[in-house]
C-alpha cells in the first residue's frame, strides 16, 4: 500500500556525505597525529572521551570545550561522578540497572514443541526475526563500545551507555538461546549464521555499519541509531508479540518482552540526546533521508520474512506498522513526521517502545516501565520530565 509522505523523497545525504569523506581520507590520516595528542591531553586532564577537546589558554585557568553537547555549566572540569548534575540521564541509568535481568530467567522447554506444529510460513517467519537480531547485537554492542562511550562526553551519560552494553550482551545471549533451543542442524546454523545466510539481512547490516561509520557527524549518528533501536527493531518485535497473540513459543515471547523494554528505554536516551542536548541538530531533511532509507531497507525485509499473508499479520499492515514507529521516533527528537499514519496492529499497545501495559510475565517480575512523557510535550521541547515518569 502507498504511504503519504510529507515532501518529496530527500536525497541520499549519507550516500553523499560518505563520498565526500572518503575524497578527504588522506588529510584524516595526516592530522591524525594531531588529533590524538588532543585527545591524549584531555584523557590526562580529565579522562574525557574522544569527543571532548579542552584546550588551556596560556596566561590563565579558562578553558574552551567543543564538545557536540551542551552538558550543564561545569561538566568539563568534573572529576568525579557526584553530585549527580544531569538528573534526566541519570535516571536512565538508574532504571536501566532496576531492571537488570538474565538470559537464564526465561524457561523454553515448550516452545520446542510449538515448533514442531507450527506451519512452515510461521516458521520461516521467526527464523528471519531471530536470524536479524542474532546478527545485529554484537554490532550495536560494538558501536557503543568503540564510539559512542567516548564521544558522548557526559559522566552520567557514560554511565547509561555502559549499562545498556549490559544488556546488550545479555540479549545476545538470549537469542543464541532462542535459536539452540528451538531448532537443530542446518536450520539452526543458516539462522545463527543468517548474515551470510540471508542477503536480506546481510543488506541490513551493510545499513546499519554504514551509519555507525565516524566519520559522518555524531549527530548524524545518534539519529541514525534511534532508528535502529526504534525503527529497525520494530518490525521484529511486533513479529514476536504477534505469536504471543497466537500462544505459540512463549520462552520467545517472554523474552521479547524484555528486550523490547530494554531497546525501548535505549531509544529514549538517544532521543534526549538528540532533543535536549546535541549542539548541532542534523536537519529535518537528512533525519528523514535516513528514516526513508531504513523504512525502504525493512520493507525489503517484511517482504521476505511474510510470502503469504498470515492470520492477523500480512506485509502490508507490517510495513504500515513500521512507518508508525517511525514516525513516533522522529517526534520524540524533536522533528516533524514523516509518513502520518496510524498504528495498524492493536495488540501493540500490550507491547511497544513507548510502553507496557502491566503484566506479569513472571510470578514477580513486570517488564514494563510506565507511561511515557507527552510527544506533545517532547515535540515542543518539554522534556524536564524525569525518567521515573516513562
Amino acid at each position: 500500500m502507498s504511504m503519504p509522505h510529507l515532501m518529496q523523497p530527500p536525497l541520499d545525504v549519507g550516500k553523499t556525505t560518505l563520498d565526500a569523506l572518503d575524497a578527504l581520507d588522506k588529510i584524516e590520516k595526516l592530522a591524525d597525529a594531531m588529533r590524538n595528542s588532543i585527545a591524549s591531553f584531555a584523557a590526562i586532564m580529565r579522562g574525557g572521551g574522544a569527543n571532548r577537546h579542552t584546550t588551556a589558554l596560556s596566561g590563565g585557568d579558562s578553558k574552551v570545550n567543543t564538545s557536540a553537547f551542551a552538558w550543564v555549566d561545569g561538566e568539563a572540569e568534573r572529576v568525579s561522578l557526584f553530585p549527580i548534575k544531569h538528573d534526566d540521564i541519570w535516571g536512565f541509568r538508574n532504571k536501566l540497572v532496576a531492571l537488570r535481568w538474565n538470559a537464564q530467567e526465561v524457561d523454553l522447554t515448550r516452545d520446542k514443541k510449538d515448533w514442531g506444529r507450527m506451519s512452515e510460513p510461521q516458521r520461516h517467519f521467526v527464523r528471519m526475526q531471530l536470524g536479524f537480531f542474532a546478527t545485529i547485537d554484537f554490532d550495536v554492542l560494538d558501536n557503543l563500545a568503540e564510539n559512542f562511550i567516548k564521544e558522548v562526553d557526559c559522566m552520567e551519560a557514560r554511565m547509561v551507555i555502559a549499562a545498556q552494553q549490559d544488556q546488550e550482551c545479555i540479549h545476545a545471549e538470549s537469542y543464541g538461546l532462542q535459536i539452540m533451543a528451538v531448532m537443530d542442524g542446518a536450520e539452526r546454523e543458516a539462522v545463527l549464521n543468517a548474515a551470510r545466510t540471508m542477503p536480506i539481512i546481510a543488506r541490513m547490516r551493510a545499513w546499519v555499519m554504514r551509519w555507525f561509520d565516524r566519520r559522518l557527524s555524531i549527530g548524524e549518528r545518534l539519529v541514525a541509531f534511534a532508528a535502529v533501536e526504534g525503527v529497525l527493531f520494530s518490525a521484529s518485535f511486533s513479529a514476536l508479540q504477534w505469536l504471543r497473540e497466537l500462544n505459540l513459543l512463549p520462552g520467545v515471547t517472554n523474552f521479547n518482552n524484555f528486550i523490547a523494554r530494554d531497546e525501548g528505554i535505549h531509544a529514549f536516551f538517544t532521543c534526549r540526546l538528540v532533543l535536549k542536548y546535541l549542539r548541532v541538530k542534523p536537519p529535518q531533511e537528512h533525519a528523514e533521508a535516513i528514516f526513508s532509507s531504513v523504512v525502504e531497507v525493512l520493507d525489503d525485509f517484511v517482504t521476505e520474512s511474510l510470502p503469504v499473508r498470515l492470520i492477523g499479520m500480512n506485509d502490508e499492515l507490517m510495513k504500515e506498522y513500521v512507518r508508525f514507529q517511525a514516525d513516533c521516533v522522529l517526534i520524540e527528537m524533536g522533528y516533524l513526521p514523516l509518513f502520518r499514519v496510524k498504528n495498524p496492529f492493536p495488540f501493540m499497545d500490550k507491547l511497544t517502545l513507548n510502553g507496557v501495559n502491566k503484566t506479569n510475565f513472571f510470578e514477580s517480575r513486570v517488564t514494563e516501565y510506565q507511561e511515557p512523557v507527552k510527544r506533545e510535550q517532547v515535540a515542543l521541547g518539554i522534556d524536564d520530565t524525569p525518567i521515573e515518569e516513562f
